[in-house]
């Protein structure tokens, strides 16, 4: 499968991210974190927002955390290429 050339294809491995990520039952940024994101979306301290999305993301579960952690961790390196 992976030595399929469409495997390989931006677009492809972007679809099944997505469709990954619309599929689970509780998202990245659980539901119960919904209203603080939205209060934090508020704040025009850029410094605060940054420090209380921190906050809000070291509380997530494990498995969301590391999730979410490997993602930007890849963006991040993939933003470095452009």
């Amino acid at each position: 499968m992976l030595t399929d050339p469409r495997c390989l294809d931006v677009n492809t491995v972007t679809g099944a991210l997505k469709s990954y990520l619309r599929e689970l039952e509780n998202p990245l940024l659980t539901f119960e974190r919904y209203d603080a994101i939205m209060e934090i979306a508020k704040n025009q301290d850029e410094l605060q927002q940054l420090q209380q999305l921190k906050g809000l993301i070291i509380g997530l579960p494990k498995g969301h955390y590391d999730t979410l952690k490997f993602l930007i961790t890849h963006l991040r390196k993939y933003d470095r290429l452009l």
